[in-house]
């Protein structure tokens, strides 16, 4: 039989995918150690803080079972005429990082008895060599310089590993970059996103990219700088971005719950003196106060590693935002 070639299409993802749906896992993997971690310290019950840490033992440190500390397999294009190896866009898989780096910083900060030195030794080793890999390999570094979100994500996952390891330095530089380069041109002067526009799928591409700019700008919070009113070359910043994204929300059947997330964290961020931000959540979700992203969007306002006023807020200001509504439901019933 004779094997098919492969085509490319925008938006359209490949079935066979979820054959062996390592993506999938790992978006289970870190809401499962993120929210493991959070109800360990608001309960006190150490069987959380177990299961996160047995979580990253079987995805990271066991021999028998670990990730290897690279993605050069990733997204790989199957065929005749296939990559063989994995693709740039790859790279993508594994930007839920920023989760398991903000649940080891809240076990760390509060002492857990689940994270011992030993772990703690060990993650950061494979943390290093991932590093290693991300800034160097031709892979990576082309995914690094894709100026839509794939950019973006690289940038929030290279710089919440960098925290992980103890490289505040090398996190604000990364983040720096981020400013001075790609996001330059991200927004324009409307507020739109003309990278995400010209997707197949356009709503969904700009509230996806707005997550990952709103997890780089709560790192840089934890890295004690302001971010938020860094303007791209036109002018604008990401609270344009989403203001003009709300205004979309009824066109073209459009999910509002997909930028749920970014409207709540703007609001803290920014403030919400008119209520729109309110009104526009509570018209769609009446009991938006009741969802995770509100939760922490209250504990971490105003928060920095050097000031902060509770432990759950010092180590989870950069979980990522980047998930919607529906998907936060069914994180929190993942793994108790």
């Amino acid at each position: 039989m004779q094997e098919c070639d492969y085509v490319r299409r925008d938006g359209q993802v490949n079935p066979d995918r979820k054959m062996v749906n390592n993506t999938g896992a790992f978006a289970s993997l870190s809401a499962a150690v993120f929210y493991n971690v959070l109800s360990w310290r608001i309960t006190g019950q150490a069987s959380y803080a177990n299961s996160a840490a047995g979580f990253i033992d079987t995805w990271f440190l066991h021999n028998a079972t670990a990730m290897n500390p690279n993605m050069e397999y990733a997204q790989v294009i199957r065929g005749p005429k296939g990559s063989k190896v994995g693709t740039r866009e790859g790279i993508l898989d594994l930007h839920n990082f920023a989760k398991v780096a903000s649940a080891i910083q809240v076990m760390r900060d509060a002492k857990a008895p689940a994270w011992t030195t030993a772990r703690n030794s060990a993650m950061v080793a494979w943390s290093k060599r991932y590093l290693t890999w991300l800034l160097t390999n031709p892979l990576s570094l082309a995914e690094k310089r894709a100026p839509n979100n794939h950019g973006t994500f690289w940038y929030e996952q290279v710089a919440s590993i960098q925290v992980l390891v103890g490289d505040s330095t090398g996190a604000t530089n990364t983040l720096h970059e981020y400013f001075d380069g790609i996001y330059q041109n991200q927004i324009n002067v409307t507020g739109d996103q003309p990278f995400e526009a010209v997707r197949t799928r356009p709503f969904h591409y700009r509230a996806y990219a707005l997550g990952g700019t709103l997890v780089i700008n709560q790192i840089a919070d934890y890295l004690g700088w302001n971010a938020w009113n860094i303007t791209t070359a036109a002018g604008t910043t990401v609270q344009d971005a989403v203001d003009f994204s709300m205004t979309l929300t009824d066109a073209e059947n459009n999910d509002p719950s997909e930028l749920f997330p970014s409207v709540a964290a703007i609001a803290s961020h920014y403030g919400d003196p008119t209520r729109k931000y309110a009104t526009y959540l509570s018209q769609h979700l009446p009991k938006y106060t009741a969802e995770a992203y509100y939760f922490w969007d209250q504990a971490s306002k105003g928060l920095t590693r050097h000031n902060p006023r509770n432990i759950i807020a010092a180590g989870c200001k950069f979980h990522g935002f980047n998930t919607t509504f529906k998907q936060q439901k069914q994180e929190r019933n993942l793994y108790q």
